[in-house]
């Protein structure tokens, strides 16, 4: 039984780990068009805890409001950023945007969830 607790244990630790490496500060990453792009980790934390209590026809409803009010910006294509931070109990990161334009340098936090490799 002994076995089989350290053998989890060994596993999950194994999980853990790779995904906080994905993250890693100063790795380039892209990130998923239409995200949810936020100035402030505090206007991102509303919009994650408010994600999981609404339901869909409010949330896209809020989703408009967030970006009517520039809380939020959302980009159609996929960018390429730089991770600065990364937050694992919130599963929010901090990043520099890389993709040139008249945005470049800019830092935003986004949901863990939006990166991809």
């Amino acid at each position: 039984m002994r076995t089989h607790i350290l053998a989890l244990l060994a596993f999950a630790s194994l999980n853990v780990c790779s995904f906080a490496d994905q993250f890693r500060v100063g790795a380039r990453m892209q990130v998923r068009e239409n995200s949810m792009w936020f100035q402030t980790d505090v206007d991102l934390t509303v919009w994650q805890r408010f994600g999981k209590v609404a339901t869909p026809t409010v949330m896209e409803s809020y989703q408009t409001v967030v970006l009517g009010s520039r809380q939020a910006w959302q980009f159609t294509n996929p960018l390429t950023v730089k991770i600065l931070n990364y937050e694992p109990t919130e599963n929010q990161v901090n990043v520099e945007l890389l993709t040139p334009g008249r945005l470049l340098g800019s830092v935003w936090w986004l949901d863990g969830g939006d990166l991809v490799d």
